[in-house]
């Protein structure tokens, strides 16, 4: 067994906590007899503020025996005790000698602090030798400050403890020679404890010191009796008198000497084990000497006293601790408690075991003999270690599952807590929709309504969940799921605004605004009605500022409302979505008027936007091409135009797919012609109608142009062949036949135009679609 937990404050000779209990009797009981002729103090404020400090020894002889780093710790809780010394210190009047006995209170246990803060520090720790030295300041500063003989006296003893600490022997019987020679004057019972107390603190010194000149001096004080006939203090010499054996134990183990090491640690053993030594020793202490004698077989320790120092080392995080307990557990068998099993599991746990820790808790769950009341816990260290070794190995599938399992069972465990039991199945939904989705968390979250009723990151989960599975449908969500989805997310919305959750309220109300905007036309403005209400939620979220910024304007677009959908355009950014942006743009094209030079500037602006986020996107470029290109043809831009289909017939991609080839060269086609470059154009068309003869669109678009050219017998020869290579009653067949009426018209031919209407609307009543049907039922109307 190693020895590293055991620190050298502890083999110099700790003090313990009630020493430091005495000397603060001491100092209040020197206080009372002087308050009876003092002028009135603040009493409750003095005692509120030693209150603290006391408070603080408790966390500092903590932090003493707790391994690794505490340095930070060590100064929160010595800032916290000096502050309210302080506070009482500040309320104090500072006038007559008598009314300053509690000034000299508060220094004294000020020292004590400083000196308590020193013990706990590492020995490598730089702010250590600051502490004695505050310590020294303090107890020097009573003597000087202050004329009363028993303040004096104490602040004396306290100042050999700290030169004890700094490891300055000669200077603390120095220190305490004086107290020692006036001892026989001792009269009162303050004094005659006085006495007690210098002699124990010279005590400590010898036994740091020299071990073996030790046990002679507490021998000598076992039969003075000051001590014998006091068992507290006899308890108290009887603790060092153990150190000594123990330690001097060690000093002939090491010289050789095994027959005097094993006598002397027999000794040790027995006074470790007596009654006035466990009341008068700290346990860690007490154990880490009894621990200290065990250099092998035989052992030491008892059963029961190595699991007690397992204990101890485990609450201060100590990696022996393990070691500790499996030794217990070999010992000891079928013997070994659950409650000691599961105080391993949580060891290893603390000390990144994690495997180890998850099964030292099987173990413990399958103990039929194990206390009902340890399951509960036992599934939270487990949950707890499978956790953990996820979070490093997120990679491990199998070890993923049992983690899964592992929070299920914690939060369906009947002696977990319900807070531990939420939390846990929130650290499921998490594991699952990582690996998973969302949808697979949907079944679970709905067995367990208790839970996710009042707890705003589960009720999203599950309000999530469903929407993905009904999104998954065939026709997509039906109205019910809708309703439903609707109604979790707005219940998680509430619970996560109260709770002071921000981001989760956002995406929460976000999914309302989606899973409403799902039912069309009929959602659309209650759609827009979540999101404007929880507009500034919305948009202080990171993860919904974008998505519903771009949600509202489509549905804006939806509702008809064109103008404020285009002033709520976000600024450029990485989260542009081009196929809104290319919409706006196409309506805005589609009420434009053509000599508008400001709408037109916009809708180019719209477009460069739109195609400038898809630069490099391959297939999803060309698209948004080319219904940009259409749409800036509309609106009459054809340079801009131009521009983006050379580009287009420039790429590979396009001229070996003929239908994208053909369609994006019409297009350019018609930018031609909005330039002015008829020539241009008509030669571009001879060479489209040569390669796709069987093309309807480039007899079409021949037909358009010399109809626009005011040459009606030619646009009706090539509405012929559109005819002709288009199936009969197609849109592109209707479309042709609209335009040849068109065109005889345009030739003075009326009565042809309306036979050729009035035929091809009989033989095709639907006539391709309702635009063309329309437009048919004009040019009928037109001709009566």
């Amino acid at each position: 067994m190693t020895r590293s937990t055991r620190t050298g404050s502890t083999r110099q000779g700790r003090t313990g906590l009630r020493l430091a209990a005495a000397l603060a009797a001491l100092a209040a009981a020197a206080a009372t007899a002087a308050a009876q002729t003092a002028s009135t103090a603040p009493a409750d404020g003095i005692e509120a503020a030693v209150a603290v400090a006391e408070n603080v020894l408790q966390r500092l002889d903590h932090l003493r025996i707790c391994a690794g780093p505490r340095a930070d710790a060590i100064g929160a809780a010595l800032d916290e005790g000096l502050a309210a010394l302080r506070q009482a210190g500040a309320q104090l009047p500072a006038t007559g000698p008598a009314d300053r006995t509690p000034h000299c209170r508060l220094d004294l246990m000020r020292g004590s602090l400083h000196l308590a803060a020193a013990e706990a520090a590492e020995a490598d720790d730089p702010r250590r030798q600051g502490y004695l030295d505050k310590a020294m300041e303090t107890c020097k500063a009573v003597r000087i400050d202050y004329t009363m003989l028993t303040m004096s006296q104490l602040s004396s003893i306290q100042q050999a403890n700290i030169h004890r600490l700094a490891g300055d022997y000669a200077a603390a019987y120095a220190v305490l020679e004086p107290l020692m020679e006036n001892a026989a004057a001792a009269r009162t019972a303050s004094l005659l404890d006085l006495r007690r107390l210098a002699a124990v603190t010279r005590l400590d010194v010898t036994v740091a010191a020299d071990p073996i000149k030790a046990i002679a001096e507490a021998e000598s004080l076992q039969r003075n009796v000051l001590f014998s006939r006091e068992e507290a203090w006899k308890a108290r010499v009887d603790w060092r008198l153990a150190r000594a054996c123990a330690a001097a134990s060690l000093q002939r183990r090491g010289a050789g000497d095994s027959a005097g090491a094993a006598a002397l640690g027999d000794r040790a053993a027995a006074l470790l084990r007596s009654e006035g030594v466990r009341s008068a020793a700290p346990a860690y202490d007490r154990l880490s000497a009894l621990a200290s004698l065990e250099t092998g077989a035989p052992a030491v320790l008892t059963d029961a006293e190595r699991l007690a120092w397992a204990d101890v080392l485990a609450a201060g995080n100590h990696a022996e601790a393990v070691e500790v307990y499996r030794r217990a557990e070999a010992s000891m068998g079928g013997g070994f408690p659950p409650q000691a099993r599961l105080a391993l599991a949580t060891a290893l746990l603390r000390q990144g075991r994690f495997g180890e820790a998850a099964d030292a808790c099987d173990a413990l769950l399958a103990d039929r003999t194990a206390p009902a009341d340890l399951a509960g816990r036992a599934l939270q260290v487990r949950a707890g270690a499978l956790l953990r070794a996820a979070q490093a190995s997120p990679e491990d599938v199998a070890g993923a599952a049992r983690l899964a399992a592992a929070l299920l069972a914690v939060s369906d465990g009947a002696d977990v807590p319900a807070e531990v039991r939420t939390d846990a199945l929130r650290q499921w939904v998490t594991l699952t929709r990582r690996h998973h989705g969302e949808a697979s968390c949907t079944a679970t979250l709905e067995r367990r309504p208790a839970l996710v009723a009042g707890d705003p990151y589960l009720s999203y989960a599950l309000a999530l969940g469903r929407w993905q599975a009904a999104r998954q449908q065939d026709g997509g969500p039906a109205d019910a799921d809708v309703a439903r989805v609707e109604q979790l997310a707005a219940a998680a919305e509430q619970l996560a605004r109260r709770a002071g959750a921000g981001d989760l309220a956002a995406r929460a109300a976000l999914l309302r605004a989606v899973a409403l905007a799902a039912r069309g036309a009929a959602g659309t403005h209650a759609a827009l009605a979540v999101l404007n209400d929880a507009r500034p939620l919305l948009a202080s979220c990171e993860a919904t500022a974008s998505a519903s910024a771009w949600l509202r304007l489509r549905l804006l677009l939806d509702a008809g409302l064109i103008d404020q959908a285009a002033a709520g355009l976000p600024e450029a950014s990485a989260a542009d979505e081009p196929d809104v942006i290319l919409r706006i743009a196409g309506l805005l094209a589609d009420r434009a008027a053509p000599s508008d030079p400001a709408a037109r500037g916009r809708i180019v602006a719209l477009c460069n936007r739109a195609l400038e986020r898809l630069a490099g996107d391959g297939a999803a470029y060309r698209r948004a091409a080319r219904q940009g290109a259409g749409i800036l043809l509309k609106a009459g831009a054809h340079v801009d135009a131009s521009a983006i289909l050379e580009r287009l017939l420039a790429d590979p991609a396009v001229t070996a797919d003929g239908a994208t080839h053909l369609a994006c060269s019409l297009m350019r086609v018609d930018a031609l012609r909005q330039g002015g470059a008829i020539n241009e154009a008509d030669a571009l068309l001879d060479r489209l109608n040569a390669a796709w003869p069987d093309s309807p669109e480039a007899h079409l678009a021949r037909a358009d142009m010399k109809l626009a050219l005011n040459l009606p017998e030619e646009a009706a020869a090539a509405c012929r062949k559109a005819r002709l290579a288009a199936p009969e009653g197609s849109v592109p067949w209707c479309s042709a036949t609209l335009q040849l009426a068109r065109a005889l018209r345009a030739s003075g031919h009326h009565g042809a135009a309306a036979d050729l209407l009035r035929v091809s609307g009989a033989l095709h009543p639907a006539f391709g679609n309702t635009e063309l049907k329309a437009e048919w039922r004009r040019l009928i109307e037109a001709d009566r």
